[in-house]
């Protein structure tokens, strides 16, 4: 969860990640008991909690997702198993999308294991 603060107006923003790494995305459980898309199920499970929140306090959050895996969108042929997750609404990147920018944190123990380990190309 993040405030975001422009001009003076906060705003909510939720985030959920799903991070894969060389396993597929698979079917479910669902809590109604029907078998769907994990990523569609972590969706509905996420929103439920959200919308209890804007109802309990009146928060209103803006709900984003992605999807994040190590694997190279260019290179690795095994990336495309990957890009249904947009048919569900995530944002789709691969770990070293993430790393072009290399923007630091405040935390060291996180800059040290994406930008210094995660060269190390897992």
């Amino acid at each position: 969860e993040v405030d975001v603060e422009q001009r003076g107006k906060i705003t909510k923003h939720a985030l959920l990640i799903e991070n894969k790494y060389y396993t597929g995305l698979h079917d479910t459980n669902g809590t109604d008991g029907k078998k769907r898309n994990q990523l569609e199920e972590y969706k509905k499970t996420f929103d439920a909690h959200y919308d209890i929140q804007k109802d309990k306090k009146g928060e209103d959050w803006t709900k984003h997702y992605a999807l994040i895996t190590c694997l190279e969108r260019e290179s690795d042929g095994k990336f495309e198993q990957y890009c249904i997750a947009e048919d569900f609404g995530f944002n789709l990147f691969s770990f070293y999308e993430l790393l072009e920018n290399d923007i630091q944190t405040e935390s060291d123990l996180f800059n040290e294991f994406w930008y210094r380990w995660g060269d190390a190309r897992f």
